[in-house]
């Protein structure tokens, strides 16, 4: 008798950890006359279900909330002003949907679906704070969805046959789009992904989705720099713009590749530049698109030393006057501009010029009397590479 009893204290609580919570009544989360059984769900154990048309549930700004799965069947609203984390770390619980229903995160609030997202049929997505799915958004047959705010997607976004997608806000997937049959993808915002979009034209050709580039790199052979890059998939892309700069603000166009139109398949690219900055220097590539639009991907910097280093100079006669200072210079690179900077020793610029590489004399003329005899330095400047020279100005 005394082993039956235990027993029967051994099952119900595992009884009553399993159990489900009921939203029966619009309102806010945190009032307990609005669950069937005056139980709030707040913790990862409990299983949430709507019934279906109750309208608007709100989870108040500062109120925190995990739940294990939330189904919020058809016509219901449940807008997020504080946080609600459907599941935690190493859970994968899921936040499902029915028909005409609506999710609305404010801003500074946050929703965490470490699951899925499931689409049963038709959903708002109404984001001015965080939306994060660990997990995967799958979208049924028929199904619709609606973008609006930002909305990030760890797994892959998946769509049944015509399913209809709307994004007026930013959807961001790091693994695959995939659409059956009829679908379609509308809107003015933008998607990007870090697999591949496979699907109808009307959904991936459509679709805002960016050129997704795999890799950026350059590299310097036989005193040419060899830019490469490669992308993984390629959404009406028409053609790729190098761009170059000495000091990562000012760039210039140095070559232009056509692009490869629409394609979910690798594409490998190359550029010689053969007549590379001496030193460090930038390269970025400007993407654009048939219809002129366009982005630009983070530059790389490339260390062109094949030549030699530095930058050399000396100033002949010194002493000397001030129309008569010539100075001498050698340098690998006969690209970038060269600066010259004549200043005393507090700082104050008596002469300050910028030129092409011409020659390498250059001569500094100053009218007498608008510089006072005394020791000068003598600054000059080509990419990252600088000398200064003491000179002494009679």
């Amino acid at each position: 008798m005394r082993l039956k009893a235990y027993w029967v204290l051994f099952f119900i609580p595992l009884l009553v950890f399993a159990a489900a919570t009921t939203l029966t009544s619009s309102g806010d989360w945190d009032d307990s006359g609005n669950w069937d059984s005056g139980n709030i769900a707040d913790n990862v154990s409990e299983d949430v279900d709507f019934n279906s048309n109750i309208g608007t549930v709100t989870i108040r700004s500062g109120f925190n909330y995990t739940t294990s799965n939330i189904a919020m069947n058809n016509g219901n609203t449940l807008t997020i002003n504080g946080t609600l984390n459907v599941g935690n770390t190493g859970t994968g619980f899921t936040l499902a949907t029915g028909n005409n229903t609506t999710i609305n995160v404010s801003t500074g609030a946050s929703l965490t679906i470490y699951g899925d997202l499931d689409v049963g049929n038709s959903l708002t997505l109404n984001v001015d704070g965080t939306l994060i799915i660990k997990g995967d958004l799958s979208m049924g047959n028929d199904a619709g969805l609606d973008i609006q705010g930002n909305v990030d997607i760890d797994g892959n976004f998946d769509a049944g046959n015509n399913a209809s997608v709307n994004i007026d806000g930013d959807l961001t997937v790091d693994g695959d789009f995939t659409a059956g049959n009829g679908s379609n993808m509308t809107g003015s915002g933008t998607a990007s992904t870090g697999g591949s979009c496979t699907g109808p034209a009307e959904f991936c050709e459509n679709s805002p989705l960016p050129v997704k580039l795999v890799s950026f790199t350059g590299t310097v052979i036989e005193n040419q720099v060899i830019v490469l890059w490669t992308t993984a998939t390629e959404i009406n892309n028409n053609f790729f713009q190098l761009e170059r700069s000495p000091d990562g603000k000012n760039f210039e166009v140095i070559g232009i590749v056509d692009g490869n139109g629409t394609t979910n398949e690798q594409v490998d690219y190359e550029f010689k530049d053969a007549d590379p900055y001496f030193g460090l220097a930038y390269y970025r590539l400007k993407q654009v698109d048939y219809d002129g639009q366009f982005e630009y991907f983070d530059y790389i910097l490339i260390n062109n030393e094949s030549l030699r280093k530095g930058i050399s100079a000396t100033v002949c006669p010194n002493p000397t006057t001030p129309d008569n200072l010539n100075f001498h210079f050698e340098t690998g690179d006969q690209n970038s501009k060269i600066s010259t900077t004549l200043y005393d020793l507090s700082g104050k610029i008596f002469y300050q010029k910028q030129f092409n590489f011409q020659s390498y004399e250059e001569r500094i003329k100053i009218e007498p009397g608008r510089i006072p005899a005394g020791f000068y330095l003598l600054e000059v400047k080509q990419g990252f590479n600088k000398k200064t020279i003491r000179v002494k100005i009679n």
